[in-house]
């Protein structure tokens, strides 16, 4: 989607935004640092919606993209092996990269097939006018702040003045959400703009993880700190467990369940490095072997 206040004299557009729904793991890859800077090269805003709201926020969640991609899968009829495909040669070699060893080959070969036929759908249902469709029902493009508004269920429970209370503070907050990068219930309760949402979790939306509140833009400075921040003390309570224990009355963990335990706790770039070891031990097999005698030589428990 077009930031439409980025635009220089001749209305071609300078920055770009996209978003996503904002789920724990997609945040974490797009806080990598050559993430980050892929964005600020190529001038792109990325944001998130606020939680739990991707169905009726993002464009394709709310566009009939989904339904009719799911409507083709179920009437898909093969015609020839997309796995043989000359056209599906690239796609086939890359996937067989990425699955490595971790299926048999002819699981492997299920999964491929699988995934190719989900491509083929998209590529027969995502058009144009889905794309428009999404967006336009969201009202974020042409903005359209009553299209916006009629997606959310709570409208129908506010007043006309309330209504138009938010309608006209719009600009005061996408210009906070410009200027610092996220947007928090204290700029809505400065503004006068009341809560119609029901949470009975204790802790305060502002102070809780960034996949858990409202929309920001993931690339300010203000959400990088505050995912810094989360990550070390995530680290430092992972540190100071240093242990994983098995449920309580349980046999000693397997080889097996020690290391995926360990294997849960890694974030996205350690399982990343993780695959490489795996490789570089000759399979996962022998590096589950290896690295599960290191977690018990370290002290990790194998018994309640």
């Amino acid at each position: 989607m077009l930031s439409l206040h980025s635009q220089n004299d001749e209305g071609f557009a300078v920055r770009f935004f996209m978003s996503c729904d904002g789920e724990a793991k997609q945040i974490e890859i797009f806080q990598e640092e050559d993430t980050l800077n892929l964005f600020r090269d190529a001038s792109i805003d990325f944001a998130k919606t606020p939680a739990s709201c991707s169905a009726i926020c993002q464009a394709s969640d709310a566009s009939p993209f989904f339904k009719a991609t799911k409507k083709r899968l179920a009437n898909f009829v093969v015609t020839a092996d997309p796995v043989q495909s000359e056209t599906n040669g690239k796609a086939v070699r890359q996937l067989k990269d990425f699955l490595g060893d971790r299926f048999a080959s002819d699981k492997k070969t299920v999964v491929i097939k699988s995934l190719l036929k989900v491509v083929d759908a998209i590529r027969e249902t995502l058009t144009m006018k889905i794309v428009r469709d999404g967006y336009e029902k969201t009202g974020q493009y042409p903005v359209n702040f009553v299209a916006a508004m009629n997606q959310c269920p709570a409208v129908k429970h506010m007043s006309m003045h309330d209504f138009n209370h938010m309608k006209n503070s719009v600009d005061q907050l996408a210009n906070i959400l410009r200027t610092r990068g996220i947007l928090t219930e204290a700029d809505m309760d400065a503004l006068l703009i009341i809560d119609q949402s029901e949470d009975s979790r204790k802790t305060p939306k502002d102070e809780r993880v960034l996949h858990q509140q409202r929309a920001v833009l993931m690339n300010s400075a203000e959400c990088i700190r505050q995912y810094k921040e989360y990550h070390e003390r995530l680290q430092a309570k992972k540190a100071s467990s240093g242990r994983v224990a098995a449920p309580n009355g349980s046999a000693p963990l397997s080889d097996a369940q020690l290391y995926n335990s360990w294997c849960f706790s890694l974030s996205h770039n350690e399982a990343r490095e993780e695959a490489k070891n795996c490789e570089a031990a000759g399979g996962k097999v022998s590096r589950r072997k290896q690295k599960a005698a290191e977690l018990r030589a370290q002290g990790w428990t194998q018994a309640s």
